[in-house]
């Protein structure tokens, strides 16, 4: 038998400079990751706290736990078969040693180590005091796949584990091993005793629960750990106890460096604190003074468009925050587009949730992010400025290591981006659990709750489930939200907090706020908003050519108008015809059909000309015709709205756009809607929508639902908002008007209930569970699992073919940022792949460009463009049949035509 001298797994090396030769100790490397773990829960004291409750323990235990295991999370890389990947190192370390011909990788070498060396060891020598109850294989068993996991997905398990521990550890390694645990634990726990009252660990679903977040912190401990700009490599062998305050004094450098922690909530001053001396709007008020139950809680902001529903969140936050129930906030939003716009808004005012110590990073978070110059200036590239934020102008920072992936992006102590970054940290993508960890810390804000579909408002739902399960809070906000999708969000926040049954939300008060907390539901009636209060007259029209006129008509006599249709190409129809009756200067086209460069163009164009610093020359006869683009995020005004007819959520979103600002004259007497739709027949054959929108119909597709609007609509010649806001979904959506439905429509609505359901079972089918502990869900863990099961998108980079030369479409000093930003997605049906350019030169310039990207234009088809006539460019692309198909694109107005 190999003999073990003292200390003899100073022979093993962790990290390795392929260069140099060099390499760090694998000892020292597992302490380094220990001591990373110990410092986030030392500076960040809600996440200790959250573990704390989770497991039964005290902060003090769970500190030392969490060390720990974290300390063992390379326990494979003791293996002779690991050691073997370097066989030269391997013999100089030791060299009474023959390397094996067997190698291997150390995860699964390090939960067979755990389960065969490690945890019999453990539970016979009662490391860290941990007592005999009986039950502690089945909470540390719970636990150690989460430190096992820490390159970002579960391992599986498999029956020849066992062998696998004996064969792959030799006697020497073993022992070796065994040595390191026991060190290990005397410095984590100089007392011996950190587990000694730990004499009823919690229920199994919550010891479940804290599986998930140490995943995360062993996750984010290790990559902090392994950055050798502060942990330089150390080969001079010395007892862990000399090593270990070394390596947390390197810690504290690189957690304070990496934006991950250090920032205090800051005690809430009032709302005049945040957003100064302006007086609170009556949901502001209500942020203000509801009061702040104990434990992880839900609210729901219902409130019409522009009432200031993010301030009054923002104020719940900050609530939340400096009463302890949260060290941040992420504020999820639907499209990037509201996102960049979120950023700037609270780029203004995020400071202020925090004292003067410490530097909070805001992030923005989605894969566009490195587009926006407002967030790419704010990040730190060199070292963190030591001032206090005070002393600083009223910009953004962010932490350059924060800002490198949006994996690490949900890390920071505050975060902006779309719902997507938020629901990815439920689903079975690799270091997921690094962006659980960042949410449950802090305060998920989720905007326009009512505008996902089925799919991702299942995937809510999950994330809603396991913030409350992890001791997280949540603030979601609608204007239009469904009494039935609040009663299903409501309910999967309870579930995370282990309360079955129970009452239900019923209130149909509009505006509302919506408490929930372990002991109950509140629900608090909130008056509206002085200006909020609107009549809007509704005028039903059957002709489009006669809603043009009148929209002319308005236009001429100096009124801003907009017209909302539910599809691009409707909406090119409507310029045209517009544009030949008023001139191409006085009509814009704004929807999602045009390459980046040029949609940023034309929103420049729209706000300035309608947005709230638009001049009254400015807005004077001007007409906006626009896809579902200017539902969201734009901050807009008309003087009169056309909308093709849509499910009545929608309808009322885009009524948020009419006089919507406090304007002293306007060219109209009154607020109007004309509303193009079919005639509401009493019994309406199933096609009923479908001939009069024959292509919107595959964009709303619940023609019962839109058939109750234009009913209720055309029964009201009037509409009095916010007062009957509530009345008007509910007859749409609730139970009564789902009766109501005619029957050859209500064939057509079953038909998509079944979608419906289908979508919802699919995504259920990808949601993790905080019940199960981490690794215990047996899923196909996958990078490319959706968040969105939109119809099929192709991505198209346009480029210019002009003397020879293929240049991207965008004119960028930036290659990377050029191409992106020349980005178009157009439908698959349309566009499947790129056609066979005819000239040599050509092909020899397509190949040379995709070389160049960063990408190699993977994900994307690249389509030259020559040009054509009266501005618009011409290219060819292939149609899924695999014929060559002719496109024109114009910068102002994006693809025109798809022709063979």
């Amino acid at each position: 038998m190999e003999q073990t001298s003292p200390a003899s797994y100073f022979g093993y090396w962790g990290k390795t400079e392929k260069s140099s030769g060099d390499h760090h100790i694998l000892a020292f490397h597992c302490l380094d990751v220990a001591a990373v773990a110990a410092v986030i829960l030392e500076w960040e004291r809600r996440l200790a706290s959250q573990l704390a409750r989770l497991l039964g323990l005290c902060l003090e235990a769970v500190a030392s736990l969490a060390a720990f295991l974290v300390g063992l999370h390379d326990a494979g890389k003791f293996s002779l078969r690991f050691q073997s990947l370097l066989p030269d190192l391997l013999v100089r370390l030791q060299p009474d040693r023959q390397p094996s011909a067997l190698t291997s990788g150390h995860q699964d070498l390090g939960m067979a180590a755990w389960r065969f060396i490690l945890l019999p060891a453990w539970l016979e020598e009662g490391w860290l005091g941990l007592p005999d109850k009986g039950h502690e294989r089945d909470v540390l068993e719970a636990l150690f796949p989460a430190v096992a996991g820490h390159h970002g997905r579960p391992l599986d398990s498999f029956p020849e584990q066992a062998r696998l521990a004996k064969r792959a550890f030799p006697a020497r390694d073993r022992e070796s091993l065994l040595a390191y645990a026991r060190d290990l634990a005397r410095v984590v726990d100089p007392g011996g005793k950190a587990l000694a009252v730990w004499g009823n660990p919690s229920a199994r679903d919550r010891v479940s629960g804290a599986s998930w977040l140490l995943a995360g912190l062993c996750v984010l401990a290790d990559w902090l750990a392994s950055n050798p700009e502060y942990f330089a490599f150390d080969n001079q062998p010395k007892p862990l106890e000399e090593r270990w305050p070394v390596s947390l004094e390197i810690a504290r450098r690189a957690v304070a460096a990496s934006g991950v922690a250090g920032a205090k909530p800051a005690p809430f001053r009032g709302f005049s604190s945040l957003f100064g001396d302006r007086r609170p709007r009556p949901m502001q008020a209500l942020a203000e003074e509801v009061n702040i139950a104990s434990g992880p809680q839900l609210f729901i902001l219902e409130d019409t468009t522009g009432s200031g529903k993010t301030e009054a969140a923002l104020t719940l936050a900050a609530r939340l925050m400096g009463s302890g129930h949260g060290n941040g906030l992420y504020l999820a939003l639907p499209t990037m587009a509201t996102a960049d716009a979120m950023y700037g808004r609270l780029g203004k005012v995020y400071r202020r949730l925090f004292t003067g110590e410490g530097r909070p990073s805001l992030v923005l978070a989605h894969s566009k992010r490195h587009l926006v110059d407002e967030f790419c200036r704010s990040v730190e590239i060199a070292a963190p400025s030591t001032r206090p934020l005070a002393e600083e102008d009223d910009t953004a920072v962010c932490a350059a290591w924060l800002a490198q992936s949006n994996k690490r992006a949900l890390l920071a102590q505050v975060g902006v981006g779309t719902l997507d970054q938020a629901l990815t940290a439920v689903m079975p993508v690799r270091h997921q659990s690094l962006k659980l960890l960042g949410l449950c810390r802090g305060i998920l804000i989720a905007d326009e709750v009512h505008a996902y579909d089925p799919y991702m408002t299942q995937i809510l739902e999950g994330l809603l489930r396991f913030q409350a399960a992890l001791g997280g809070s949540a603030i979601l906000l609608s204007a239009t939200l469904p009494l039935d999708l609040r009663i299903r969000l409501v309910q999967a926040f309870r579930e995370g907090l282990h309360v079955n049954g129970g009452e239900e939300p019923r209130s149909m008060a509009y505006p509302l706020l919506t408490h929930v907390h372990a002991r109950g539901i509140e629900e608090v009636s909130v008056p509206p908003s002085r200006g909020q209060v609107r009549e809007i007259c509704v005028e039903l029209i059957h002709d489009p050519g006669r809603l043009a006129e009148r929209l002319c008509q308005a236009a001429r006599g100096g009124a801003c108008v907009c017209w909302v249709r539910n599809t691009v190409d409707d909406a090119l129809e409507a310029y045209q015809r517009l544009a030949a009756e008023l001139g191409q200067q006085r009509v814009t086209l704004f929807h999602a059909r045009l390459a980046m460069v040029d949609r940023l163009a034309v929103e420049a164009e729209v706000l300035s000309c309608f947005g709230p610093g638009s001049t009254p020359e400015r807005r004077a006869g001007r007409v906006l015709v626009a896809t579902q683009v200017v539902e969201q995020s734009l901050d807009l005004d008309f003087d009169l709205m056309a909308s093709d007819l849509a499910p009545m959520d929608l309808v009322i979103q885009r009524l948020g756009r009419l006089q919507r600002h406090h304007r002293p004259e306007r060219p109209l007497p009154e607020a109007r809607l004309l509303l193009l739709s079919p005639s509401p027949e009493d019994e309406p054959t199933r096609d009923w929508y479908a001939r009069f929108f024959p292509r919107g119909r595959w964009v709303y597709r619940h023609h019962g639902q839109i058939w109750l609007t234009c009913r209720v609509l055309a029964r009201k010649a009037r509409l009095r908002l916010p007062e009957q806001s509530r009345e008007l979904i509910e007859a749409v959506f609730g139970p009564a008007g789902q009766a109501a439905i005619p029957t050859e429509l209500r064939e057509v609505e079953e038909e998509q209930m079944g979608d419906d359901l289908a979508r919802r079972a699919i995504a259920q089918g990808w949601l993790l569970q905080p019940r199960a502990a981490y690794g215990e869900q047996y899923l196909l863990w996958d990078e490319d699992v959706a968040t969105r099961l939109d119809a099929d998108t192709v991505t198209l980079r346009l480029a210019r073919w002009q003397g020879g030369r293929l240049l991207p479409w965008a004119r960028e000093a930036d290659p990377q940022a050029a191409w992106e930003l020349s980005e178009v997605n157009v439908r698959a049906t349309r566009v499947a792949g790129e056609a066979p350019p005819g000239d040599p030169d050509l092909a020899r310039a397509m190949e040379e460009a995709k070389a160049a990207m960063p990408d190699q234009c993977r994900w994307s088809k690249l389509v030259p463009l020559v040009p054509g006539k009266e501005g618009s460019w011409v290219g060819k692309v292939k149609d899924r049949s695999g014929r060559v198909r002719t496109v024109t694109y114009h910068p102002r107005l994006g693809f025109l035509t798809f022709t063979s």
